[in-house]
């Protein structure tokens, strides 16, 4: 696609093969292919990372995937898929099969709340700087959709070993709950973090995409 009859003879650089390649990662929404491969994505990671069990063939939470009260990205290089993250709306989160009693408190106030889930990135194929870079695009298209939409608070559920990456300047999260096991994660321990979007301008731009080059 890239070649499409420009500069034949010039050779694109492999991705992320070094830190200073040219690189445009895309992040939208995704397609119904998307989907299947997200699902992969996701499924890999925490296959990885000990957080599924060996009868599983998907994570339990992709059960949220393909419906509509939940809204998926896919972070691509060349079309290869680099990263995906989903983001829930409604009244029934995934969290709150742990933090129920949590999520109860943060909507006493009114408030509107999305669940970030589903994130994984390929850390195979990707240097720390660009893995980081990749997890920013995401959030930045999940935090301007929260707003486009109305969205008061998002709520994540993390391991408590990522919590400070997490509660760093990068994404603002703070603790609301936890640490508790979680049996959709192979009862791995799980902390809930919230980010208020309250007082973050509306992006009227929003198209659900977003490039860097």
């Amino acid at each position: 696609m890239e070649a499409e009859g420009v500069e034949p003879r010039r050779r694109e650089p492999p991705p992320f093969q070094k830190e200073d390649a040219p690189v445009g990662i895309t992040v939208d929404r995704a397609e119904a292919d998307d989907l299947e491969m997200a699902k992969r994505t996701v499924f890999e990671k925490y296959r990885e990372t000990g957080l599924t069990r060996d009868s599983d063939n998907e994570s339990p939470i992709s059960r949220f995937l393909g419906k509509p009260e939940t809204t998926t990205f896919v972070a691509k290089n060349h079309g290869e898929v680099l990263g995906t993250v989903s983001v829930v709306f409604g009244d029934h989160l995934p969290m709150e099969t742990v933090f129920a009693k949590e999520l109860q408190k943060v909507r006493e106030n009114g408030n509107k709340v999305a669940e970030v889930c589903q994130l994984a990135t390929k850390g195979e194929s990707l240097t720390l700087g660009r893995r980081i870079e990749v997890l920013e695009k995401l959030f930045k298209s999940v935090r301007d959709l929260g707003v486009h939409e109305g969205i008061d608070d998002l709520v994540i559920e993390v391991n408590p070993t990522h919590q400070a990456f997490y509660e760093s300047d990068r994404f603002k999260f703070k603790k609301f709950g936890g640490p508790k096991p979680n049996p959709d994660v192979n009862d791995a321990l799980a902390v809930a973090l919230i980010r208020s979007l309250k007082g973050d301008l509306p992006k009227s731009f929003f198209k659900g995409s977003t490039t860097s080059h």
